[in-house]
């Protein structure tokens, strides 16, 4: 019997600035949590898209992206928090753990929820996704909305409020459903 090694292919670099792209919000809000400047946030957040760019040929494709991301993150939050140990705000490394984790399990609920959003968003027959995209976008207050619906403010709201409803009833079947 002899040990084989399976190897995971490497990502490209198309695929991993797609993936940094989009997940870079929410490494960065990460890191937010942690700490309470701004300026050091950005510093760290900075350092942090350094040490992954230098180490995307690491990164395994079949890994969370922003778990890996995220560890990243905390090895930097760490670094800082260590380099300024005269901080009056100092987290143990079990804090750091418990905040990503929680951080984490948090970005990937509203993962879930955003994919059922979309997808029940695709569900609505086109006239109602199109009065939902009109309301949620910049094209103005719900009275000029439905102004040139030639519409009730009122009726508009009805309506409104029937489609949250909708959708919040497939979103929560979405939700109750995924594994």
């Amino acid at each position: 019997m002899h040990n084989q090694s399976v190897s995971t292919p490497l990502p490209s670099h198309d695929h991993f600035a797609e993936l940094f792209a989009q997940y870079q919000r929410r490494i960065y809000s990460y890191i937010s949590t942690l700490i309470i400047n701004r300026d050091d946030v950005d510093d760290i957040f900075q350092q942090t898209c350094v040490v992954l760019w230098k180490k995307w040929n690491q990164y395994d494709p079949q890994a969370d992206f922003a778990n890996w991301g995220c560890g990243i993150a905390r090895n930097e939050v760490r670094n800082y928090l260590r380099k300024k140990h005269g901080s009056s705000i100092q987290f143990s490394d079990q804090v750091l753990d418990s905040l990503s984790d929680e951080h984490i399990e948090v970005g990937r609920e509203m993962e879930a929820r955003h994919r059922a959003l979309s997808d029940c968003l695709d569900k609505l027959p086109p006239p109602q996704r199109e009065l939902v995209e009109r309301c949620y976008s910049d094209e103005g207050s719900i009275r000029s909305i439905a102004n040139r619906m030639q519409i009730a403010p009122t009726t508009l709201y009805m309506k409104l409020h029937r489609l949250r409803r909708a959708l919040l009833d497939c979103i929560s079947l979405a939700l109750r459903s995924e594994p």
